[in-house]
């Protein structure tokens, strides 16, 4: 798992892009049915595009920051020492060093 949220930027010998590869083509499968199956009267280029603009870099980052999923993306090494998860309850005693929220808009 930390793994798969923890940024190249870290310069840590784990990474979630050694599973980039493998993510992205499940995105486009699963992009690719979901698309085929609400518009199966599409031809090839509109299934392609409607599925792009699906699972593009800008789609993902909208529904992270709808779902509040940035709060758990690793920019820095991680200290499980040091680290309290993000949550309801947490008041001002939890940290959220070692946290990014991702803020930048990516385009399609």
């Amino acid at each position: 798992m930390q793994e798969a949220l923890t940024s190249g930027a870290c310069e840590s010998n784990i990474s979630y892009e050694t599973l980039e590869l493998l993510g992205d083509s499940i995105l486009n499968f699963a992009g690719g049915t979901y698309v085929f199956m609400e518009h199966p009267c599409f031809n090839r280029e509109q299934l392609h595009l409607t599925r792009h603009k699906l699972v593009c870099n800008k789609a993902l980052h909208q529904f992270a920051l709808l779902r509040g999923l940035t709060p758990y993306v690793f920019a820095e090494l991680w200290n499980p020492r040091l680290w309290v998860p993000p949550g309801p309850g947490m008041g001002n005693h939890g940290s959220q060093e070692g946290l990014v929220r991702v803020s930048k808009t990516y385009c399609c």
